[in-house]
């Protein structure tokens, strides 16, 4: 049987595994934020908020966010590394996530387990393809292939809390990260905390503290490129933190198996 249809054995570790992989897919996806308009112009210039404080210059989160927005356009492919933080550093052993996506919009997320197994899934031309243990409805999947892929019916997934929200951001169009911030995120502080040599890269780093809707606070630091793309982004709060890390413009093909599933 297809290890979807064995879904209750490990649907725990795997749901675990899905909320880390839709946190960097809805970034990608949905810009980062909710508000009515997702999807706001990227400017060529960046607009200071000065504050009026002597003749210092305090940054907003919107203000970040458009810098991306506006280095954007130089963005030609993405692959975004993200795995837990344990005190400042990668977690040995954790679960750790690939998100790619290639000059066409298709995508790769590929999730290397705890327990040492790997799922990967695939969104090429509008169809998802599956490999590997995912919490799929069985009603979703289609036969698997020979090498172990199979088809995924977005329709069948609509109403699962889980399967439903990772298909439509494998599906949707990828945005700069942050640009669907809402008006009270946009005015969010920020701290500058220096330059650091991120893979080669010099990289200005930026915190943000933020409150969950149940007040939990945590923090946020992004770290920009002279070309003002993110290097990295670190979540630190919650029990657990995140380290997301960004790589631009290699060269990524993303292609549908070989092998047509029979349905």
């Amino acid at each position: 049987m297809m290890n979807v249809h064995t879904q209750s054995l490990r649907r725990h570790g795997l749901v675990s595994s899905l909320m880390i992989a839709c946190a960097t897919l809805l970034l990608t996806a949905c810009g980062g934020g909710k508000s009515a308009d997702p999807t706001p112009v990227a400017t060529a210039t960046t607009s200071m908020t000065a504050s009026a404080i002597g003749s210092a210059t305090s940054l907003t989160a919107g203000d970040l966010a458009d810098w991306m927005s506006a280095a954007w356009n130089s963005v030609t492919s993405m692959r975004v590394i993200r795995g837990a933080l344990l005190e400042g550093t990668p977690e040995v052993g954790s679960v750790q996530t690939i998100t790619e996506i290639d000059p066409a919009g298709n995508k790769r997320l590929v999730i290397h387990n705890a327990d040492g197994s790997t799922s990967e899934l695939l969104a090429v031309n509008g169809m998802i393809w599956a490999n590997g243990a995912w919490p799929f409805p069985p009603a979703a999947a289609g036969t698997p292939t020979a090498s172990g892929w199979y088809t995924i019916d977005p329709a069948a997934t609509t109403n699962d809390q889980v399967a439903g929200p990772l298909v439509d951001n494998m599906l949707a169009t990828s945005l700069p990260l942050y640009s669907g911030l809402s008006d009270a995120q946009r005015q969010r502080a920020v701290e500058p905390l220096g330059t650091s040599m991120i893979d080669g890269r010099a990289c200005d780093a930026y915190r943000i503290p933020a409150t969950t809707p149940t007040g939990q606070s945590y923090d946020v630091i992004i770290s920009l490129d002279a070309h003002r793309l993110p290097c990295t982004i670190e979540t630190i709060g919650l029990g657990q933190g995140a380290l997301e890390t960004y790589i631009f413009n290699e060269e990524i093909t993303i292609v549908a198996p070989e092998a047509t599933p029979v349905s």
